[in-house]
């Protein structure tokens, strides 16, 4: 859409009443103070346009585009219609209401694009953390395929690392039982053939056969030991102990649990880092039903606030807070799901646990050690762990699981004391042990050797799903890089076309390969790569800033060429006026494409920017701000204007144009013996005049054959009123009234505007300039106006 004129009231200082701004086929221009309302103007095409407002850099207490946009004079909301022509055919969007299907595609465009610049964006894309300036240039991108990629696999690797944490905890339980039931030491290594020759051993020590044969059908091997235990001295006392004994090997120790307590608390940790860095915490199928219902539905009243629906701003807004919450719901389903794990486990152990105090206390042995009372107490906590108290009194809870560490081995040795002690005699322990064996041998071996198969599958999943996961992180870097080495090759190109000849900056933009998303910036100075801070001086720093962000602006335009606006909110502050025409010729010459809404605090620049830019835009000047009328139009022509513009200068006093020409001739003088380096008197005391400055430069410009012999007329004509400006006696700080007449000055404001001409070129907009190989060569930027040899 091409805007034509906006209707703003009751916005940032902006009155219900205040008149309709037009808009020229190429933009507007607004020249003002600070504290005026240029800035309003921004904000209001910037809220209309986007549907949101960059006004504020952070979010602040109290503070928002929604109460900050109202006019503190109060008067109903605020207000502001954009009206414009797409396709022939005219449109207007209106702040907060729904827009003109027509609009979609030019509104969605607007709503990801980085077309408004504002002061403390410029610095801040500069002196950024690696990752914030990722963050701030990921919209760009469009890197929607690459992370929607990365977010599956990451996904797909929270989900293994969960399995595999859970498949581990049961291998290193079943390892326990095993080394528990058959004595291994802790380091032995559980193999089936070594538990089947101590299952031998046992049999062979109570005097059973235990060849291969015996030994191959365990379930019949089982029957026999039972027939055996049967027919053995035996009473209650042995059978609860034998019970127990095998309750006792079955104990699973706190530490395994301690290693899928850290893995739940690791998940606990990356879902707090996710809503940190997530603009809200709502949940993420709460705002898919949201989306998915506006999408649907053609309400302009929402249901529950009775306040109008605008589905395009809307819609928008909720797929930001689905991207911000995909990596919250991945990061709580992962906590979820290890969450599950642990309170299965400790539930299991809390139960097993208190069977085994329970029995062991109707033994009439000594008392169990108190780490079983505090494995219980450790495991009961645990079994009901809640999420939202993970990661709560952490400290406390690793101590417990030292407390909670038993060893039943001690255990397990006084029941074999206490079943030999009351008759069951040394026979009956090694058939006992056998049997144990036995069901270990059918149940828990099996259980522990196809766990470590799965734990061993999972782990190559992992891996495979790792490296995919880093090739898609890598193929996403290195796209970023190549879009992002396009950004600073013409932000480079900006660079210089500002600062010629200065051969001070080479700026690039670097991904940084150890970090997810991080982007780092650096420019050489004199040989010296560095952040920019190190050695650029303000001024540098801001049209370096300019020049990225007008870099990103070209390159998305390439990609969406439907989107052609540029909202510049009063970024130069540091920029002197040789750069200030430079950067207007930048303009010009790179965004002739686009519309361009510009504010400035400074006169001249704005005058720049009318000699660069030319007639296609509306320039208009605020001279002040009243809380009841608002930002004051005034005057917004320039002495440029006053002096060059036969018709301008016809409806104005002969005292004004006296003045406006006075200003214009010295500051054309302090280009123009700057540029052909005219030597002019030293003054130390106060600054320089037309009176120290022309007479020099008069000589010089008289004496250069092709200057001389084409515009001599021009200088003659100056010199011969040079009463005329003394008279004038107007400097750039103020006015002075003319006691001269109205022809006289006009003669005066003439050789003026004819020397200007002379020596300005219309194309760029600069002054001739004497060549560095060659100092009767004079040129423009651009070399169209040239005077040589």
């Amino acid at each position: 859409m091409r805007l034509e004129r906006v209707d703003i009231s009751r916005l940032r200082g902006i009155p219900g009443d205040w008149p309709t701004l037009k808009i020229k086929e190429k933009g507007l221009i607004v020249y003002g103070p600070n504290g005026v309302g240029k800035s309003s103007i921004i904000d209001a095409l910037e809220a209309t346009i986007k549907g949101t407002s960059s006004l504020f850099a952070r979010p602040r207490v109290g503070v928002n585009w929604d109460t900050a946009s109202p006019h503190v004079k109060g008067g109903g909301p605020p207000s502001c219609t954009v009206h414009g022509m797409l396709e022939g055919k005219p449109q207007a969007v209106t702040l907060g209401s729904t827009p003109a299907s027509d609009l979609a595609g030019w509104l969605g465009t607007a709503s990801t694009a980085s077309f408004v610049l504002r002061r403390y964006m410029l610095l801040q894309f500069v002196d950024a953390e690696p990752k914030d300036r990722y963050e701030q240039v990921e919209p760009f991108l469009n890197l929607a395929t690459f992370s929607d990629l990365e977010r599956g696999l990451e996904a797909v690797v929270a989900d293994l690392d969960t399995r595999l944490a859970d498949a581990n905890t049961r291998v290193a339980t079943n390892s326990q039982v095993i080394r528990q039931t058959f004595g291994l030491q802790r380091d032995a290594i559980v193999q089936p053939a070594t538990l089947v020759g101590l299952l031998q051993e046992r049999l062979i020590g109570a005097g059973l056969s235990a060849t291969e044969d015996d030994i191959a059908d365990l379930a019949k091997l089982a029957d026999a030991l039972a027939g055996e235990l049967s027919g053995e001295i035996s009473n209650q006392k042995i059978g609860t102990l034998g019970v127990v004994k095998h309750q006792a090997q079955q104990l699973t120790s706190a530490s395994i649990l301690l290693a899928l307590y850290n893995q739940m608390r690791a998940a606990a940790v990356a879902l707090t880092v996710a809503l940190r860095s997530a603009a809200q915490t709502i949940p993420l199928d709460l705002l898919v039903r949201a989306r998915d219902h506006l999408g649907s539905a053609s309400e302009d009243i929402c249901p529950i606030c009775e306040q109008s629906v605008d589905h395009a701003v809307l819609l928008a807004k909720l797929n930001d807070r689905i991207k911000e919450n995909e990596a919250v719901g991945l990061a709580t389903s992962t906590l979820d799901q290890r969450l599950d794990a642990l309170h299965k486990a400790a539930s299991k152990a809390c139960v097993a646990y208190v069977s085994f105090k329970n029995n062991w206390g109707q033994l009439g042995l000594d008392p169990l050690p108190p780490c079983y009372a505090e494995a219980v107490a450790l495991f009961g906590t645990l079994e009901v762990l809640p999420a939202a108290l993970v990661g709560e009194g952490a400290e406390d809870l690793e101590a417990a699981f030292a407390r909670a560490e038993c060893d039943p081995s001690t255990q397990i040795a006084a029941i074999d004391q206490a079943i030999v002690a009351i008759g069951g005699g040394d026979r009956r322990a090694r058939l006992n042990d056998a049997a144990s064996y036995v069901s270990s041998l059918q149940s828990t071996v099996p259980t522990y050797v196809n766990t470590e198969r799965e734990t061993s599958a999972i782990s190559k999943q992992r891996l495979l799903a790792e490296k995919l996961r880093a090739h898609a992180e890598t193929a996403r870097k290195n796209a970023v890089q190549k879009i992002a080495d396009r950004v600073a090759d013409l932000a480079n190109t900006f660079y210089d076309l500002v600062h010629p000849g200065e051969g001070i900056a080479t700026a690039k933009l670097t991904v940084r390969q150890s970090t997810a998303a991080s982007m780092l910036l650096s420019a050489t100075f004199h040989g010296q790569e560095a952040p920019p801070l190190k050695y650029y001086s303000e001024g540098h720093l801001d049209t370096l800033g300019l020049c990225f962000f007008l870099a990103i602006r070209k390159l998305e335009v390439a990609a969406s060429p439907t989107f052609k606006l540029l909202l510049i909110d009063d970024v130069l502050h540091s920029v002197d006026a040789e750069h200030r025409t430079r950067l207007a010729a930048l303009l010009k010459s790179q965004f002739a494409d686009h519309q361009i809404v510009l504010v400035t605090h400074d006169k001249n620049f704005y005058d720049r920017l009318k000699a660069v830019l030319g007639s296609g835009y509306n320039y208009i000047a605020l001279s002040s701000w009243d809380v009841d009328l608002g930002p004051r139009l005034s005057d917004p022509s320039s002495d440029l204007d006053r002096v060059t513009d036969a018709k301008l200068r016809a409806s104005k006093s002969h005292d004004e144009i006296a003045a406006s020409a006075g200003r214009f001739f010295e500051w054309l003088l302090k280009g123009l013996t700057e540029r052909l380096q005219v030597a002019i008197p030293a003054r130390f005391t106060h600054d320089h005049d037309i009176g120290s400055m022309w007479p020099n430069l008069a000589a010089k410009l008289g004496r250069h054959k092709v200057f001389g012999a084409a515009h001599l007329s021009v200088v003659k004509q100056l010199n011969e009123n040079g009463w005329v400006r003394n008279k004038v006696g107007a400097h750039d700080s103020g006015e002075a009234a003319s006691p001269v007449t109205p022809q006289e000055v006009s003669e005066f404001a003439d050789g003026v505007a004819a020397l200007y001409k002379a020596t300005t070129c219309e194309a760029c907009a600069t002054i001739v300039q004497s060549s560095k190989d060659n100092r009767d060569i004079w040129r423009c930027g651009c070399s169209k106006l040239q005077y040589g040899p």
